[in-house]
């Protein structure tokens, strides 16, 4: 149904770790880099020697940090790619990159050169009591450089992440940091509410009342702000958290909002591909270890040596899946007719009464074409998930 498959590649390595992060990262085993390379490229030709001739769409560094590493060490990842896959001649190719890690135009030339064509910076604010609360690295003054560097080596499609909802900040906090990303001219922006995740020193915080919690309200209205206001600065909103200018919309996140196939690779990452959803091992140096074990031949595509987890996606899984990652999508929502020709089955038969009850409250709508969440509906949106999946 899908004629091309993404790959996502995990670089697990930081040099701090931010208090609200809960990703699979470490900071203290930048030792192993080189042999964790060496061992995506296995990985990488361990799946697709049992399958040839896939053809990518897609490729997306993230992490963890990939701008940590050496052009010589991102080269051989691609390289592995190119060689292993059919790669698209426009594929999109985006990576991760912190912006204390973009301060050399030299750095930033070598990105384009390698052929990736996308960066996706971690600004997170213009404040700096928040940059230091979250245990950035970079100042704010570190992304406007940053970016003229990537600008000028080349590489024009970017995005900015921002964090919304942070304890001790104000709704006009929060504007100075949307303004300031609007400064930068850049062609996306995804705009995250901040997630007080288990074991997270931000989370300690509030926990132990060292920080007090955003409340709901407060969170709303800086979301619904930032509608609006990018909104009145050419920005479209195509999914929740994420805001493009028209054609910028990511590729590759697209790919998972279709629940499309992708190809998860490294140590911690999640994979959809060939009815199997899996998981790979956490722990870097169990997975540089683990991906030259002697069990491949028994393994079925896109299944690796290091791969810890993994199941049979059930018709109605995938179904689940479908529905509740379509619903992100508040432009475009789910595609009625691509949903029957997929599953052979109306969405709005199988779902009529909570999509029905949903209407009446406001929260979804129903097109000729198209079932999708509303404005109002789109800052509880898992609260509309769970009541129809």
């Amino acid at each position: 149904m899908f004629e091309n498959t993404s790959i996502y590649i995990h670089i697990p390595f930081c040099h701090v770790r931010c208090s609200y992060c809960a990703f699979n990262i470490y900071t203290n085993l930048s030792h192993l880099i080189e042999d964790y390379i060496g061992a995506l490229c296995i990985e990488l030709k361990q799946v697709a020697q049992k399958q040839p001739n896939v053809k990518i769409g897609t490729i997306y560094l993230g992490g963890g940090t990939p701008s940590l590493l050496s052009h010589t060490q991102l080269e051989r990842i691609l390289e592995t790619i190119q060689q292993c896959f059919q790669v698209d001649q426009q594929a999109e190719m985006t990576m991760e990159c912190n912006p204390e890690d973009l301060q050399s135009m030299q750095y930033c030339m070598g990105l384009y050169e390698l052929g990736i064509n996308r960066l996706s910076i971690g600004a997170q604010s213009s404040n700096e009591s928040e940059l230091q609360l979250f245990r950035r690295s970079h100042t704010a003054e570190a992304v406007p450089t940053a970016i003229s560097n990537c600008k000028g080596s080349g590489i024009q499609n970017i995005n900015l992440d921002l964090i919304f909802g942070v304890p001790n900040s104000s709704l006009n906090d929060w504007q100075s940091s949307v303004r300031y990303a609007l400064d930068q001219n850049v062609q996306h922006l995804s705009l995250y509410g901040l997630e007080l995740e288990p074991g997270t020193a931000m989370t300690k915080w509030v926990e132990t009342k060292k920080l007090m919690e955003s409340d709901d309200e407060l969170m709303a209205q800086m979301y619904d702000w930032a509608t609006l206001e990018l909104s009145s600065n050419g920005f479209e909103q195509y999914e929740i958290s994420n805001w493009a200018r028209p054609s910028f919309e990511s590729k590759h996140n697209l790919q998972y909002w279709w629940n499309a196939p992708y190809l998860g690779i490294g140590a911690g990452a999640h994979g959809y591909c060939n009815g199997y959803r899996y998981s790979v091992v956490r722990a870097p140096s169990k997975y540089i270890r683990q991906i030259t074990s002697a069990n491949y031949d028994e393994l079925s595509y896109p299944l690796s040596t290091a791969v810890d987890e993994y199941y049979r996606v059930t018709a109605e899984d995938e179904m689940s899946e479908t529905i509740m990652m379509g619903l992100r999508l508040v432009k475009n929502g789910i595609n009625l007719q691509e949903f029957e020709r997929r599953f052979n089955v109306s969405l709005l038969d199988i779902l009529r009464e909570p999509i029905e009850a949903l209407s009446k409250l406001d929260l979804v709508e129903v097109t000729s074409n198209a079932l999708r969440i509303t404005g109002k509906g789109r800052f509880i949106s898992n609260r509309i998930l769970r009541d129809l999946i």
